[in-house]
């Protein structure tokens, strides 16, 4: 689970309130009982990904982002072999709608960014220029994604990633 831009938890569970608010982060180490409707997921949880166009399509004023650099991954976009490198990187979906997100994920799968890396560029450093928070934190409302077939074990995503909407 990426639950920050620097901060990775494994084996923990997220309990969740009626409004979708996280109540509490609960290490597995620290259950002996499996709490009640607890849902085992193989794979990575994270926010839903931050989309700028999605966010600011009807503000004249757009965010400042002369210090990254930002590329639109859509059907539509021509996208670099290589990214490039020397500032952070945000990579803009154009929505927030995980089927559609989940389309243009093996077009990302040859970037050979790492999980955390990837993370970073299309849910937390987006929330950061848009002044809104991303983080998966007690008392904050969320949208948890569960990243399906990615390769935990080198931390990347493979051509056969897709998205699920948890809550």
């Amino acid at each position: 689970m990426y639950v920050s831009d620097h901060e990775e938890i494994k084996h923990t569970v997220i309990e969740l309130d009626n409004q979708s608010c996280v109540s509490c982060l609960i290490p597995l180490s620290f259950v002996s009982v499996e709490p009640e409707a607890t849902i085992f997921i193989d794979g990575v949880i994270t926010p839903c990904p931050v989309s700028i166009h999605e966010k600011t399509a009807s503000l004249l004023k757009k965010p400042d982002l002369s210090g990254y650099n930002y590329i639109v991954v859509s059907n539509d976009s021509s996208l670099p072999d290589n990214l490039p490198s020397g500032l952070p990187l945000i990579l803009d979906f154009g929505s927030s709608d995980v089927r559609l997100i989940s389309k243009y994920l093996a077009k990302c799968a040859g970037w050979n960014l790492s999980l955390s890396e990837f993370f970073n560029a299309c849910i937390f450093n987006p929330a950061k220029v848009l002044n809104i928070n991303a983080d998966i934190r007690t008392g904050v409302k969320v949208n948890l994604i569960h990243w399906q077939n990615v390769d935990v074990v080198s931390k990347k995503l493979t051509t056969f990633t897709k998205l699920v909407e948890l809550a």
